[in-house]
């Protein structure tokens, strides 16, 4: 899908960002979303368990590889994003985003973190959250990886207005570019 050219543009001042349309905000993820890592939920996985158990794995499998637990220490809700803070070096899931469309379900384990956006459209976040360029920069490709709670609350975002969120998030099933072209 092709998105149309704005008219103007400025410079994020964001290396990885690179330019903005003109009329977008440039702003902390942690201004827009609250942050929560998740805690071990080890001690109470079961085959029977009544939650899923969002690791690493799931959420790189977009939620096909599943492990059930019996308790919730950090439960998802709806419209939450589940992203992986931690993974091998060079690792396809770090970073990885998981877009939460059921409530009661999800138990966020330790080496995840649940972000709840506080005004912006939940679906034009993970879009733009997932695999973020601004998160990956974290992998060395040589040592175990973790991305900082500081690496997502202090990350940029370009940041268009809600309707401009809504008609991106809408456009298609692909993912948007970091900043149209």
């Amino acid at each position: 899908m092709s998105f149309p050219r704005y008219p103007a543009y400025k410079e994020s001042g964001v290396e990885w960002l690179g330019e903005v349309p003109e009329h977008w905000n440039l702003s902390k993820l942690g201004m827009r979303c609250a942050f929560q890592p998740g805690k071990a939920h080890e001690p109470f996985v079961a085959d029977d368990g009544q939650y899923i158990c969002v690791n690493s794995r799931f959420v790189s499998t977009q939620g096909e590889k599943v492990k059930r637990c019996s308790e919730n220490l950090t439960p998802a809700s709806i419209n939450d994003i589940l992203m992986v803070m931690s993974d091998l070096p060079n690792g396809r899931a770090l970073g990885k985003a998981f877009y939460v469309s059921n409530d009661d379900l999800y138990a966020v384990n330790q080496r995840v973190c649940r972000l709840t956006p506080l005004e912006d459209h939940p679906k034009y976040v993970f879009y733009v959250l997932d695999r973020n360029p601004g998160l990956l920069w974290f992998d060395d490709g040589v040592n175990q990886t973790h991305i900082p709670n500081s690496g997502f609350t202090k990350l940029f975002l370009s940041v268009p207005p809600l309707e401009e969120q809504i008609s991106i998030a809408f456009s298609s099933t692909t993912k948007p570019p970091r900043s149209m072209p």
